[in-house]
This record gives structure tokens, C-alpha cells and sequence, in this order.
């Protein structure tokens, strides 16, 4: 499962304020948050040493447990 913003303009939303509602509507801890993340990151178009980078952003994030990195 990945979360994702269709068209941020035309809704009113970012990304981040997508993450901040899944927090705050679904409880969402900081863990499920990264892997939710790591999914994104994992099902993009990026070539493999942007993902990487992008996956190390995620797991260097403040709050963000050992179990969950990986």
C-alpha cells in the first residue's frame, strides 16, 4: 500500500498534509508512516541509486524505529 497526492492543485492537499491525515485520521504511528513511505519509494519510477537515497531520507527520519528500516 503507498500514499499518494493525484493532483494537489486541483484538490487543495500535499503530500505531506496526506501523511498528516493519515496520521491523524487513522492513528498512524511514525513507523507505519516510513513504511508506507518505503512503499512509495519502492513502486516508483526512480532508477535504483535515487531509491536508495530516497529510502536512506526515510530511515535517517527523526522518530523512525531500527525494525522498521530495511
Amino acid at each position: 500500500m503507498t500514499l499518494n497526492s493525484d493532483d494537489p492543485p486541483m484538490f487543495g492537499t500535499s503530500l505531506t498534509q496526506e501523511y498528516r491525515q493519515a496520521a491523524s485520521v487513522l492513528g498512524l504511528s511514525r513507523d507505519q508512516l516510513a513504511r508506507l513511505a518505503r512503499n512509495g519509494a519502492r513502486a516508483s519510477f526512480l532508477d535504483a541509486a535515487a531509491k536508495q537515497d530516497l529510502l536512506a531520507e526515510i530511515d535517517a527520519a527523526p522518530g523512525v524505529s531500527a525494525e522498521t528500516r530495511g
